[in-house]
């Protein structure tokens, strides 16, 4: 009977305490090392009262890579971006910064041999960030998880403290070899654009978004052209009532990613019904942190690629009712598409 007591005690506090989830996001070799080595040192530190969740599956190979991640995403109360100079232009960190976001999660960054200047214009640049190198912030990290996710509330400070130096320590030691190829390698930038909280959603309106800071002056100038063209006919053809178009209304000369105005652009994206995004070739556009942001929303979305898809995104049409993908050769393929597929602007009946 007694034995009894213990277990059916057991189980009522694993139903009362349940266990808190933090959200790990990496890019690269290195980061996924960092990622899978963080989830065993603060699982340690918090005493298995937290559970983190690392994707150490290349994206590629995964069929159910969505559901899992949204599913992780929305039992999270908290994620930890681990930056490096491998992947500061990874598209993939910015597609899942802005999963992270539309889920409305507060985000860490953890900066490993990068520092902020390196992240001015980036998705991670307007979030208050880490140096994994500065054990001070490291333990601030620490301790801001713990507050958030009210963590270990009865231990002593200095027991704490004594945990986070111990814990620190070995991580380094650990990721020596990791830590050593970065400081070797450059860093990048990248234009970004932090999205804004938004409650409502306007129907028969569309956001384009199309490269900005990522293309030449000259490719600038001709996708412009295109993109009036892509709005006349939208709205020739009673396709949409309204379209807001960042590419069209701003010059080369003009871009700014940090300026107020273009953060605007994100309230816009909220609110509007369909996503159409022009991806012409690999590379680290802000487009891609909206794709992830309007996955995140469940807004329709059309991805017109030229090349290749990121491999992030390959097949993920198949699984996302509200996702589609269209390949196309010139500009015209894409106007041509949008006249004669209605089907573009519908979820499909599988959803």
């Amino acid at each position: 009977m007694k034995t009894k007591g213990r277990e059916d005690m057991s189980t009522r506090i694993k139903h009362e305490y349940p266990k808190k989830t933090l959200f790990i996001s990496w890019s690269g070799i290195y980061s996924k090392r960092i990622a899978e080595r963080l989830k065993t040192s603060l699982e340690k530190i918090f005493s298995n009262k937290l559970t983190c969740f690392v994707s150490t599956k290349d994206i590629a190979s995964g069929e159910d890579w969505y559901d899992k991640i949204k599913n992780e995403l929305a039992k999270s109360s908290l994620g930890i971006l681990c930056i490096t100079k491998e992947n500061i232009k990874a598209p993939w960190l910015y597609f899942e910064a802005g999963a992270l976001v539309g889920n409305n999660l507060n985000v860490i960054p953890l900066l490993i041999n990068c520092d902020q200047i390196s992240l001015n214009d980036t998705p991670i640049s307007a979030n208050q960030s880490i140096q994994f190198y500065n054990p001070e912030q490291f333990k601030k990290m620490l301790n801001d998880i713990r507050e958030k996710l009210n963590l270990l509330p009865d231990t002593d400070r200095e027991i704490l403290d004594e945990i986070y130096k111990t814990q620190y320590n070995n991580l380094k030691d650990d990721l020596k070899p990791q830590l050593d190829k970065l400081k070797s390698q450059r860093y990048f930038s990248e234009r970004y654009i932090y999205p804004q909280d938004v409650n409502t959603m306007t129907m028969d309106t569309i956001y384009i978004s199309a490269p900005m800071s990522t293309i030449t002056s000259e490719e600038y100038v001709d996708q412009q052209r295109f993109l009036k063209r892509l709005s006349d006919s939208l709205q020739k053809n009673e396709i949409c009532k309204t379209i807001y178009c960042p590419a069209i209304e701003t010059t080369v000369e003009e871009w700014d990613g940090i300026t107020t105005a273009v953060k605007k652009n994100y309230t816009k994206l909220r609110q509007v019904q369909h996503l159409i995004v022009i991806y012409p070739r690999s590379m680290p556009t802000s487009s891609l942190v909206e794709i992830g942001y309007g996955i995140a929303l469940c807004k329709n979305i059309i991805i017109f690629y030229k090349d290749k898809l990121p491999f992030m995104l390959n097949g993920a049409a198949e699984d996302i009712p509200h996702l589609h993908t269209r390949r196309y050769r010139t500009y015209q393929d894409i106007i041509r598409a949008i006249n004669t597929d209605r089907s573009l602007f519908e979820a499909r009946k599988d959803e």
